[in-house]
């Protein structure tokens, strides 16, 4: 009997310990599934990183973010919407930075950005900021020094109220017309003879040249005036593992050749890829 009294409880625990372990086995899977990921985001109206493919009312939007977008969805297997569709910058980027909205695509790194904003390290595409002149124009040029020697034809037009307008004012000595407001419109007017270079990033420069069919009119000179690179930008609370998710997809979609080969669907090949 001492010995019953003994060892009976103790086959009883071992009955119970393996249907606790059977039943966590059972169940585990059920409660380790993480919720679905659906991020926030929001368009620029910057071509040719995100553009209104439909000009009706309701907007088709397409563009290399876009393009990004939908294939960081695939690969970390995540949704990422827009809401609100297409917002002027100023106010997309406030509404990133109270959590309005959860990540942007295609955004630059600055001291005051990164105080609000977190970045992921891997750069999604590098810009240059670049010149374009007429194709029959032999100019050769190596500087922004060179350029202010070429007084009085030495207009170089650009787009009011950029970081290039900035850039190019704050040089001395060039002779800068900043009233277009788009490319088209600075396009046509080197063509007609209103200028003699156009100064813009090449991501937008070289996508309109294709867009409004100047390739053969308009060049892109071999000089690159400064380089910087776009990110993706997270609003400050946004979940650690969220931003990991979203992380180890653009270091696949990097090291797989799919960030480059979006670009140039866009841009065209690069100097390197040539």
């Amino acid at each position: 009997m001492g010995k019953t009294s003994i060892y009976r409880p103790l086959h009883v625990t071992a009955i119970r310990t393996q249907l606790l372990a059977i039943l966590l086995t059972l169940l585990f899977p059920l409660c380790s599934q993480a919720e679905p990921i659906e991020l926030r985001t929001a368009y620029q109206n910057s071509f040719p990183k995100y553009y209104n493919h439909n000009q009706s009312e309701k907007a088709v939007p397409q563009g290399l973010c876009i393009d990004i977008l939908q294939a960081i969805e695939k690969t970390a297997g995540i949704t990422i919407k827009a809401p609100s569709g297409f917002l002027p910058f100023k106010r997309l980027q406030n509404q990133l930075a109270t959590g309005e909205i959860d990540i942007f695509i295609g955004m630059a790194k600055n001291k005051s950005r990164l105080a609000k904003y977190t970045f992921l390290n891997t750069p999604l595409y590098a810009v240059h900021h670049v010149l374009a002149a007429r194709q029959d124009d032999t100019v050769n040029i190596h500087s922004l020094d060179d350029i202010v020697t070429l007084a009085p034809n030495n207009i170089i037009l650009t787009n009011f109220g950029t970081a290039t307008e900035r850039l190019l004012k704050a040089h001395k000595g060039l002779n800068v017309d900043s009233e277009g407001t788009t490319l088209q419109a600075n396009l046509k007017k080197l063509l007609y003879g209103r200028g003699r270079f156009i100064c813009f990033h090449d991501l937008g420069l070289k996508a309109a040249i294709r867009q409004h069919g100047y390739s053969g009119t308009i060049k892109v000179l071999p000089i690159t005036l400064r380089t910087y690179y776009h990110y993706i930008a997270f609003a400050p609370d946004t979940p650690t593992a969220v931003i990991t998710k979203v992380d180890l997809a653009l270091q696949k979609l990097q090291e797989d050749g799919t960030l480059a080969a979006l670009h140039e669907k866009y841009v065209g090949p690069t100097a390197d890829s040539q």
